[in-house]
C-alpha cells in the first residue's frame, strides 16, 4: 500500500479510488492503512467504502491488483488489468498468466498509468491480456463445458449448507 500510494500521488490529474479487502475492514486492521493513504494524498486519493464491487468496477477505467480475486472480476467486467507485485510473489498467478500488464516498480506503475491514459490502444491490448488468460486458465482445457461446469459447481456450493 505504502508503495502504491506514493506513486499514485506523483499521478497528476488522475482520480484514484482506492478499495480495501474485506478482510481488512475491522477498524484496528484499517487505522494503519488510512494513516498511509492520508500521508500520500494530494487530493487525488479516495477510499471506496460505500460502493458495491460491481459498482466500482463499472465506474473504473483500469483496474490496479497485487494478489485479489478482483482481478478476476476485472476481466469478467471488461476491465483492463494492471498488476503491481513490487515483491515478486505473484500470488495468483496474473503475472505469470499475462493476466494483465505487470508493475514491479513505483516507477513502472507511474509509467504504465502516464501511458495508458494517453494511448488508447493500451486499454484494447491489456483487455486481450484478461480475456487470454481467461481462456488459458479456466477455458484451456480444450473442453468447451469446463466453464458451465465450473460456474454450475459454485452455483450449487452456494445453495448448500456448508460442510462442517
Amino acid at each position: 500500500l505504502l508503495k502504491f500510494c506514493r506513486a499514485a500521488s506523483e499521478m497528476v490529474g488522475v482520480n484514484i479510488i482506492i478499495r480495501f479487502h474485506p478482510s481488512a475492514k475491522a477498524y484496528e486492521r484499517m487505522e494503519p492503512k488510512l494513516a498511509i493513504v492520508d500521508n500520500f494524498n494530494k487530493e487525488n486519493l479516495f477510499i471506496d467504502n460505500c460502493l458495491t464491487l460491481e459498482e466500482s468496477l463499472a465506474l473504473s477505467d483500469i483496474v490496479v491488483v497485487g494478489f485479489s480475486s478482483v482481478g478476476l472480476q476485472a476481466i469478467a467486467a471488461g476491465r483492463p488489468l494492471l498488476i503491481f507485485d513490487p515483491f515478486h510473489k505473484d500470488s495468483i498467478g496474473y503475472v505469470e498468466g499475462q493476466a494483465g500488464v505487470a508493475a514491479f516498480s513505483e516507477v513502472e506503475l507511474i509509467r504504465i498509468l502516464e501511458r495508458f491514459l494517453v494511448d488508447n490502444a493500451l486499454e484494447v491490448e491489456i483487455c486481450n491480456y484478461g480475456q487470454k488468460f481467461i481462456r488459458n486458465r479456466i477455458y484451456g482445457y480444450g473442453d468447451g463445458k469446463a466453464c458451465e461446469r465450473l460456474l454450475s459447481v459454485i452455483l450449487n456450493s452456494q445453495e448448500r449448507e456448508p460442510v462442517n
